[in-house]
């Protein structure tokens, strides 16, 4: 019998070459689910007749009377969910060993952060934070990607056109069906379902697969893997057109300082004071779920079980709030963050923008805080200028932002 609490890694944890296998087939399996088995569905295909297409074979015409047909609003609501695409990342974590995998497939990105002391020619500060990317955006720009590629279309002089797959930005996704579907399928669907018109450019599906990539997170030489106090950002492709890793980790090192916690833990085969951490801190809205504000000391209601306090992001902090806001701005160079020799800004969102990056630190939740940096920071007009544009125009200034902010105990 298992006795583990919900939530709790098995005892022992499978060995990661398991892991990573059951990983693989679980994005697989949902993405042929999406793909492939809709519009087998969908055109009335048997499960042998499907893979004799997938495998390259004709489409046998003398069936098409015998197989079921699908009313059409009914095919067009299901093909809606494969000819959209989707990215995925996920991150598995073993506190057993402090390991951390990440698997990913499409372009977003993983960056892990970490407080490290500042280097002895900065005698501005005593600490200072370090980036470190745990995942390659999968791309036409990635050599390893564009490898596999090439190699599976041969004779394709044009399948990495202008640094895009096929005219696409990433080379692994969820869905894209029109990506991935053998040409015969793509053909019916477009003639008896409204289906999209098959691109020129599409000649030898698949072209994308949803299989993830798998790293994990080793640590550096003379570290740990995962400390507490360190933090990795997931964050859709959105995020890193606007941001380089270094100064989404900078961003969230600010936060840390302005509202963190401090603690000081020791270090094992160390000795002296031990190294101090900034923890995030935990707030406590001031919008109370109690009915009664004059006494709400949960402490004197006979057992009662405590209120739950709602969380409660504002869009600028109250005077009243526990947490100060920093009204400084600063710009890429102030932020506490180590600088490799050799970087170079290659985001294109603020030269889109013609706008320089100012950076202000006044959100209460730190994901809110880097898509407003992200997105005009200090910049209050061109922040709204931004995000108040309509669906429609908006995509040709920015893209989509998802970001989830991961700090380790």
């Amino acid at each position: 019998m298992d006795d583990r609490n919900p939530g709790d890694p098995p005892d022992p944890c499978p060995p990661g070459e398991e892991l990573d296998a059951a990983i693989r087939q679980a994005f697989l399996a949902l993405d042929d689910f999406i793909v492939h088995e809709s519009a087998r569905i969908v055109l009335g295909l048997t499960k042998e007749e499907y893979a004799t297409l997938q495998a390259g074979g004709e489409w046998d015409t003398s069936k098409d009377a015998e197989r079921p047909k699908l009313p059409r609003a009914k095919a067009y609501d299901a093909l809606s969910y494969p000819y959209a695409g989707s990215c995925a990342i996920m991150g598995l974590f073993n506190p057993q060993d402090r390991s951390l995998g990440v698997a990913l497939t499409g372009d977003l990105r993983a960056v892990h952060g970490r407080r490290v002391p500042a280097p002895t020619s900065n005698s501005s500060q005593k600490y200072t934070y370090e980036a470190t990317a745990l995942t390659a955006d999968q791309n036409a720009s990635n050599a390893s990607e564009a490898a596999l590629l090439t190699a599976a279309h041969p004779d394709e002089p044009d399948l990495l056109k202008n640094s895009r797959v096929v005219g696409w930005g990433c080379s692994r996704a969820f869905g894209d069906g029109s990506m991935k579907w053998p040409l015969p399928v793509q053909h019916q669907l477009r003639e008896k379902y409204f289906g999209d018109r098959v691109r020129k450019e599409v000649k030898t599906p698949p072209y994308f697969t949803a299989e993830p990539v798998i790293t994990r997170w080793e640590g550096k030489e003379g570290q740990g893997k995962v400390e507490k106090g360190d933090f990795v950002v997931f964050g859709s492709d959105g995020l890193w057109e606007c941001l380089e890793n270094e100064e989404v980790i900078g961003l969230v090192g600010w936060w840390l300082e302005e509202r963190g916690v401090r603690e000081r833990v020791k270090e094992e085969k160390k000795k002296g004071v031990g190294r101090e951490l900034m923890l995030p801190p935990v707030f406590k809205s001031s919008r109370q779920t109690f009915d009664d504000d004059s006494n709400n000391d949960t402490d004197d209601m006979d057992g009662a079980p405590p209120t739950p306090v709602k969380l409660h992001i504002s869009r600028r902090p109250s005077s009243s709030s526990s947490a100060s806001t920093t009204q400084k701005t600063k710009i890429p160079s102030d932020l506490p963050v180590i600088y490799p020799p050799t970087f170079k800004d290659s985001t294109t969102q603020h030269k889109l923008w013609r706008a320089e990056k100012k950076f202000v630190c006044e959100d209460e939740n730190i994901a809110a805080h880097l898509v407003r940096n992200a997105l005009g920071g200090a910049d209050q007009d061109l922040r709204e200028a931004i995000t108040g544009m309509d669906v429609g125009r908006c995509r040709r200034f920015r893209d989509d932002i998802s970001v989830v902010v991961v700090f380790f105990d």
